[in-house]
């Protein structure tokens, strides 16, 4: 009789609570730089046909290879987005015939505009918001529009500010009939990604949101991206030792993030963005892996 009450009291609390979806279950989109048309073509036969694979606006690549690329994803059953660096573009032109060219050959829909790399504007656009803002992205057929988040803070503007920076973000945006989206920058731990996932939900309860996490590179690889980029690197609790990676695998930051879900959290479409550094079929193997994993771990 005991086991009979034991048992129902375990059904009416599970039933009490909803099951989540494991984040790798929600879909996930992976960024790149400029892989190669072989690279393309065997993450083409890894990843599920339209997934969203993100190129890295770098200073020093041309407009036109990037637009290549795009076309080769496309061409391998691919979903391109572009990273869209506004400060890059010397004119309004420019950025019109980049999104025209990308929508022709690459089919290309959602992009993900950042201020860029370069600390001067070379034409009209100091910041990610005079491009979005601009008549150009307007008559574009850009459907979804990526904005940049930060869990580990950003570097020139604290919490209001940024929160004033979303904001008018995300009503131009919508004035020009884009969806926006968040896509967080890599971060190696998941109390300061719920933490932010938080701050953010409190500003727009419902916008959709990609936790940027690093993929399975190297210690090296991750020093070297997180100072550039201003991520905060994992302490060892002694500052003369090497970061250390092995604590914080992505594996267990996701788990982590899984585990720390709050329905405040959910009020928005939440997926995982992966960074690849570099080894773009690596880390689109590796996901791959993990999703079937989570997946059988799920039906079970």
């Amino acid at each position: 009789m005991n086991e009979i009450r034991s048992e129902t009291v375990v059904k009416a609390r599970n039933a009490s609570v909803p099951e989540r979806t494991p984040m790798w279950m929600r879909g996930w989109s992976v960024e790149a730089v400029l892989p190669g048309r072989a690279t393309i073509d065997a993450v083409g036969g890894i990843l599920e046909p339209g997934a969203e694979v993100y190129l890295s606006a770098i200073a020093r690549v041309p407009n036109n290879e990037q637009l290549a690329t795009a076309a080769a994803l496309h061409d391998a059953g691919l979903s391109p987005a572009l990273h869209l660096a506004a400060r890059k573009f010397s004119s309004e032109q420019e950025l019109a015939d980049m999104l025209g060219e990308a929508e022709e050959r690459a089919g290309v829909r959602n992009c993900l505009v950042v201020a860029g790399d370069v600390s001067t504007a070379r034409g009209p656009f100091a910041s990610s918001l005079d491009l979005i803002s601009s008549a150009a992205f307007a008559g574009s057929k850009i459907e979804r529009v990526g904005l940049a988040g930060y869990p580990d803070g950003h570097p020139f503007a604290d919490d209001e500010e940024r929160a004033m920076m979303l904001a008018e973000k995300v009503l131009a945006a919508r004035s020009s009939a884009k969806e926006p989206y968040v896509v967080s920058q890599f971060c190696f731990d998941a109390s300061r990604i719920l933490h932010w996932l938080s701050w953010l939900r409190t500003l727009e309860p419902t916008l959709p949101v990609k936790l940027g996490i690093a993929g399975p590179a190297s210690a090296e690889i991750l020093t070297k991206v997180s100072l550039r980029c201003g991520v905060d690197t994992p302490s060892t609790g002694n500052r003369s030792a090497a970061p250390s990676f092995q604590s914080v695998g992505p594996d267990r930051i996701i788990g982590e993030i899984d585990a720390g879900l709050k329905a405040l959290h959910e009020r928005g479409p939440l997926q995982l963005h992966l960074y690849s550094f570099g080894a773009f079929e690596r880390t689109a193997r590796w996901a791959k892996a993990a999703q079937s994993a989570a997946e059988f771990a799920h039906e079970t």
